[in-house]
């Protein structure tokens, strides 16, 4: 598989969750997000600007930067109010995001020279799941199904993608504490004689 290959995921942010397109050189990297069935809009709302954050942050920063020099006042202290301003922000939205962050299950892969095969079939379970997924988009805007079913689905899918990765990712291993003998406080001359007792 090559990254000039046709693409055949529709990227973009979904009712079920996103998927992400991105591009190193010869790499193409897909991601997928699942959230938990029954998300609602304004849970992905949040989850929205939880991606954006590091984008919102810095251009907090940069725009007091640029009020700062424009009307002369204290760098000092206009930069102390934005970073206060971008804590607060980024501590309430990952507030807000936590259970559904908790909750979602995501899956990346790289295409392009010597991809491994996790990698390749990382990308054809987010094509599987997000073509399932986005074909019960269709079936429930066109009425052939309602909420019931779709959400069904929904929680269909995100079960298969979990265990799929339990299942395909190895776990980590586990280390043993090392143990050290205790080092002899004996001399030489009582090692050798405690070795004459012993055969004695």
């Amino acid at each position: 598989m090559s990254s000039a290959a046709p693409r055949r995921i529709v990227a973009g942010d979904y009712r079920w969750g996103y998927v992400q397109i991105g591009y190193a050189r010869q790499w193409v990297r897909d991601r997928m997000v699942l959230y938990p069935p029954g998300t609602s809009v304004e849970q992905r709302r949040w989850m929205r600007a939880w991606r954006w954050l590091p984008a919102i942050v810095a251009a907090i920063v940069l725009g007091t930067a640029f009020v700062c020099g424009y009307v002369n006042s204290a760098l000092v202290v206009a930069f102390a109010v934005a970073i206060a301003v971008s804590v607060g922000l980024v501590i309430v939205v990952a507030e807000r995001t936590r259970s559904i962050r908790t909750a979602s299950v995501s899956v990346e892969g790289w295409t392009g020279p010597d991809a491994d095969l996790t990698s390749l079939s990382n990308i054809a379970l987010i094509r599987r799941i997000s073509a399932r997924l986005r074909d019960a988009d269709s079936d429930l805007r066109d009425g052939r199904i309602d909420e019931v079913e779709y959400e069904v689905i929904w929680a269909s899918c995100h079960t298969d993608m979990a265990q799929i990765l339990r299942l395909t990712t190895p776990d980590k291993p586990v280390f043993e504490r090392p143990r050290f003998r205790k080092a002899s406080t004996q001399t030489p001359e009582r090692r050798h004689s405690s070795a004459l007792r012993r055969q004695a």
